[in-house]
């Protein structure tokens, strides 16, 4: 395996093989993104790496739907798209970059999957999904830029992908998630500036990056099973079953609504009870 990769490397995995690589060199140098604490638009400028990055996630996830895709995270990460200097290569401009670049990558490579059709109709090249591809490779580049020390774990990404893409006989219309495929990002455990660079964001954002599994804290993938949690609530001696479970439900109606607002996709309850007696089942409503 080279140890520098080129854009002719990346062009040999299958389109959406080369947007999750875009994808996971941005995410493992997000925590790098680290500005003063006193500048303006501190949370503007933080949350709009984090969603292109979300972006370039969700358009190779097959579990989340592209027009979602579009609609919550595309507006979003127009301003990391948009505000990147990619000449300049401090560790931060360069994370920001990478971010900016996964996610062109992803926005090219859907603009480019609906105009396939047309262009085959004119043309036999290969070059119809070639800037996807140029925008993964910049995303490796200020990766690698951004931090030395993931440039292993880089290298073993696109080995993978390029193992993976040969015996499952991925095309260019194959979706990749790439959580699914090659699993958290550091397998053998984070590095210690990935961890305090993770604290940070986390108090910026209100939220973890990841999550106890190593996977985004946000991720709604097949490599995530859902969280079944147990809870139980005490009620008032004076209080009836019936009156229970009403105020059960605005309870659960709360924590439904504070999860979407997160960007989760909200909670389901498998069985509600009071006192022994089945309530309901269901998304609360």
């Amino acid at each position: 395996m080279a140890d520098i990769l080129t854009e002719k490397d990346l062009k040999m995995l299958p389109r959406w093989a080369c947007v999750a690589f875009a994808s996971r060199c941005a995410a493992r140098v997000q925590p790098i993104y680290r500005l003063p604490d006193d500048l303006d638009l501190l949370e503007h400028h933080v949350m709009s790496v984090d969603n292109a990055i979300k972006l370039s996630g969700a358009y190779v996830n097959p579990y989340v739907t592209k027009d979602k895709t579009a609609k919550v995270y595309l507006p979003k990460a127009k301003f990391a798209i948009a505000n990147t200097n990619t000449d300049v290569y401090d560790a931060a401009a360069a994370a920001k970059a990478a971010a900016a670049a996964a996610a062109r990558a992803a926005t090219d490579a859907s603009n480019a999957s609906q105009a396939a059709s047309y262009a085959a109709a004119f043309t036999n090249s290969p070059n119809v999904y070639a800037a996807a591809a140029a925008y993964a490779y910049d995303a490796y580049v200020d990766a690698t830029a951004a931090d030395a020390d993931a440039t292993k774990m880089i290298m073993f990404d696109y080995q993978k992908l390029k193992e993976l893409s040969n015996s499952k006989m991925w095309d260019d219309s194959t979706p990749v998630d790439h959580w699914k495929e090659l699993g958290p990002l550091w397998p053998e455990g984070e590095p210690d500036w990935f961890r305090e660079g993770c604290k940070w964001h986390e108090k910026i954002l209100g939220r973890p990056l990841y999550g106890p599994d190593g996977l985004p804290w946000l991720y709604e993938g097949e490599a995530r099973k859902p969280t079944t949690i147990p809870l139980e609530i005490e009620i008032p001696d004076d209080m009836s079953d019936e009156e229970a479970a009403v105020e059960i439900k605005k309870i659960l109606k709360a924590i439904d609504q504070h999860h979407r607002a997160l960007g989760g996709s909200g909670i389901k309850v498998n069985r509600l009870q009071v006192t022994g007696i089945p309530v309901y089942e269901g998304a609360p409503s």
